[in-house]
């Protein structure tokens, strides 16, 4: 006969199921800590994470003030440290795995040059809207598939009055596969894929390339990576700790400006890579 006390046990606390029922328990939970209870009420779950990024930014062709191609032995080039990018996300989902979120991410510092004499300083946002459907494929592993918009802007400055901003909307999409544990630890790899058109303008006093206050369309393809660890933890009273660590590769394309701007050959790709700690809760 089936022990309905254990059954009941892996329902209110996976990690406390005994060895033999490990796999059905992540079965039930489909890694929502409350899913089982939450079914049974008919209720969703609220999320809200914090992802504490550390980025370091680089150009292909290096980061370099534009007026760098003039300078002897490149002393203007200029080397981002892994900086403090967060990312914001709330979100609400049904116990059958669709849910809905919003995204807000930002990268906002500068690094001096070589030479001390000079700064490259770059600005960038990603605002996302989107739906996600998660479904399991076994017993321990679940695929998430998402879509939705994105807004984002890149704005890069230097010590020449260099004034550049790469602005626009798109739509995203993309997937992420989880591997589980245990009920309420995971191992994840994913990718989101952004399509984002709209203006680049440029503003430096006519020095780059004589293209003062030029303003052209552009199409930008902003590629995400991300692969770590989650895990959740009941602290009663229906709040769910997450926790976890990672890391992510973000690359958009022609959303630099080079350094040197010659028969119009000015865009360069800009990107992002590092490492991330999450922290949220789930209610």
């Amino acid at each position: 006969m089936h022990d309905k006390r254990g059954a009941r046990g892996a329902g209110l606390d996976p990690n406390l199921a005994p060895i033999g029922d490990i796999d059905s328990a992540i079965e039930l939970c489909g890694y929502n800590s409350g899913c089982d209870c939450c079914c049974s009420s008919g209720g969703c779950t609220l999320t809200f994470d914090v992802d504490f990024l550390f980025m370091k930014y680089y150009q292909s062709g290096g980061v370099q003030s534009s007026d760098a191609g003039e300078i002897v032995g490149n002393n203007e080039n200029a080397e981002f440290d892994f900086e403090l990018a967060p990312r914001f996300t709330v979100g609400v989902e049904t116990c059958g795995g669709l849910g809905a979120r919003v995204r807000y991410w930002f990268f906002d510092h500068s690094a001096p040059t070589v030479d001390g004499g000079g700064f490259v300083a770059v600005d960038a946002y990603t605002f996302d809207a989107e739906l996600f459907k998660r479904v399991q494929l076994g017993r321990s592993t679940t695929l998430e598939g998402f879509g939705g918009a994105r807004w984002s802007e890149f704005n890069l400055n230097d010590d020449t009055d260099l004034d550049w901003r790469v602005e626009g909307v798109g739509l995203t999409t993309g997937f992420q596969l989880s591997q589980h544990l245990c009920c309420n630890h995971r191992l994840y790899a994913g990718t989101r894929l952004a399509v984002v058109v709209g203006d680049i303008r440029l503003d430096d006093g006519g020095d780059l390339d004589d293209s003062e206050g030029v303003g052209v369309n552009n199409t930008c393809l902003q590629v995400e990576l991300a692969a770590g660890y989650e895990g959740k933890s009941n602290l009663g009273r229906g709040v769910t700790l997450v926790y976890g660590a990672g890391a992510e590769f973000h690359n958009w394309s022609d959303a630099a400006v080079r350094n040197d701007a010659s028969d119009e050959a000015y865009l360069s790709d800009a990107g992002w890579g590092g490492f991330t700690f999450r922290l949220g809760a789930e209610y």
